[in-house]
């Protein structure tokens, strides 16, 4: 879990070299290995790396600890995206993917084959509606587009991020204030 956390806490801000290094340096740790593949895979995918993403496709679909119902054959269509977008449409209404995790998986899979509506609806799912805890994984990088939606915006009003920042004075590195009733998202 620690490593996971360095791998995120690099790749959010756009550390990815650092990031792919620790997750190198941890693929002998213990554990299921889940998000670690996950995210070293859409890193992959961020820099285009498609051998790279198609190797890392295989490493997590065999060591899924929740796997999405719907996307059982994700090795052989992950590169498709219209077959993609379909099955994560499905997938995000199927009754066995209404956990917070699942949503997230969804949002994030949405997000980087582009369509910024459905990974904002997984997003909102998530952690609005399923209260799934990881505020701060909003911030991975297969979301940057919907980050420049105004349903993302509206997800972090509602969130009460936004309210936060605002009582606070404290905007941190990825929003800043625009007046006193708006704010721009930076990252």
């Amino acid at each position: 879990m620690v490593s996971l956390l360095a791998q995120v806490t690099l790749d959010y801000p756009g550390h990815s070299t650092e990031a792919d290094a620790e997750y190198e340096r941890s693929k002998d740790l213990s554990g299921d290995g889940d998000a670690e593949e996950l995210y070293a895979l859409l890193r992959a995918l961020a820099r285009g790396d498609a051998a790279a993403a198609k190797d890392l496709v295989k490493r997590h679909m065999n060591c899924q600890s929740m796997p999405v119902a719907g996307l059982e054959e994700l090795t052989e269509i992950f590169d498709q995206p219209g077959t993609m977008l379909a099955k994560l449409r499905q997938a995000q209404a199927a009754p066995a993917n209404q956990d917070g995790i699942r949503q997230y998986k969804l949002a994030e899979w949405a997000g980087w084959h582009g369509d910024t509506a459905l990974a904002a609806a997984a997003l909102r799912r998530s952690f609005l509606d399923l209260h799934f805890p990881r505020v701060g994984a909003i911030w991975a990088s297969p979301l940057s587009a919907t980050r420049r939606t105004p349903a993302f915006k509206e997800i972090l009003r509602d969130l009460g991020l936004v309210e936060y920042w605002r009582r606070s004075g404290q905007w941190g590195d990825f929003a800043r204030p625009l007046g006193t009733d708006d704010f721009e998202i930076i990252q």
